[in-house]
């Protein structure tokens, strides 16, 4: 059996600021940190409950973020899509045989 993914409960539970600690990256007293979606020398990107770049106008929740880090915001946006545990099955399935 395939789990049913909540997303809203992970959105509520889980902060950008929470997970950016969690990958190890660098925070400072402001909250911000390099961004890692462009070319960035300097904490451009605040991180709280959501997160926002001032340098590239990124900005979303935890799942955008991880979205966006990890590179599978396609993955993403097709299981929210997804409203039975059915469809996601018929979604995972179909990726595993590409």
């Amino acid at each position: 059996m395939i789990p049913t993914i909540n997303f809203k409960q992970i959105n509520e539970n889980v902060s950008v600021l929470d997970y950016a600690e969690f990958l190890g990256m660098k925070i400072d007293r402001g909250s911000k940190i390099i961004c890692p979606f462009h070319g960035d020398n300097n904490p451009s990107m605040k991180v709280d409950q959501r997160f926002h770049c001032f340098g590239c106008g990124e900005d979303g929740n935890v799942i955008d973020f991880v979205s966006k880090y990890f590179e599978v915001s396609y993955l993403i946006d097709t299981l929210i899509e997804c409203n039975t545990d059915e469809e996601i099955k018929e979604f995972i399935e179909n990726q595993i045989k590409l």
